[in-house]
């Protein structure tokens, strides 16, 4: 599914609401797999250092249910009078995003009008994500590629909703420094995999 006006009217909705009176505010709104609409807004903290993003609690009320995330879009004050303008989600909201697949749907601002935006996937927002260069694994966006199943939870860490875990999983060596890879094969010897992670794409 992708980004439409429900769900820009929902982000929209929570940020009036919460921060009505102020000249600055936003909110963000994401949905699920079966239709479910979630918002969430930023908590304030005196130190900065420790602030989260607008889809942090939708986020984490999407893992709380199980439920898998196909859309997302973020809006902030576009100034007074100016309406609300769509942000692109940042980094870390894209890594969060990641763990339901290369195919969540996010919105991002129009160049000429941030308070217009258009739909992209997160493959296309991102396409050299950082775990495209272990190259000893199938990487599921390329086309044709079979699934992945999943990776069981080692020493830490919790699965990803419907039993499905993150591909990538790294752990400081024990020289300290140097970063190295747990590697899904191992996952998919050991045969755990009843979920599977990331459908196939149905279009490019």
């Amino acid at each position: 599914m992708a980004v439409d006006q429900e769900l820009v009217d929902a982000a929209v909705q929570l940020a009036r609401t919460r921060f009505a009176g102020r000249q600055w505010s936003g909110a963000a709104a994401l949905r699920l797999e079966d239709g479910t609409v979630l918002t969430s807004t930023a908590p304030q903290a005196p130190d900065s250092a420790v602030a989260l993003c607008h889809e942090t609690g939708a986020i984490c009320e999407a893992f709380k249910r199980g439920r898998r995330v196909v859309a997302s879009v973020c809006v902030t004050a576009a100034g007074a009078g100016a309406g609300y303008g769509i942000l692109a989600p940042c980094g870390v909201c894209q890594e969060r995003l990641f763990a339901y697949g290369p195919d969540v749907q996010v919105a991002v601002p129009e160049p000429a009008d941030p308070r217009r935006w258009r739909t992209l996937r997160l493959r296309d927002v991102q396409p050299h994500w950082f775990a495209r260069v272990f190259a000893d694994d199938v990487w599921p966006f390329d086309e044709g590629a079979p699934r992945w199943p999943c990776r069981r939870p080692e020493r830490s860490g919790p699965a990803c909703p419907g039993g499905r875990a993150g591909p990538v999983r790294r752990d400081r060596g024990a020289g300290g420094g140097q970063v190295r890879k747990v590697s899904i094969r191992r996952a998919r010897s050991a045969g755990a995999s009843k979920g599977m992670l990331w459908p196939q794409s149905s279009s490019a």
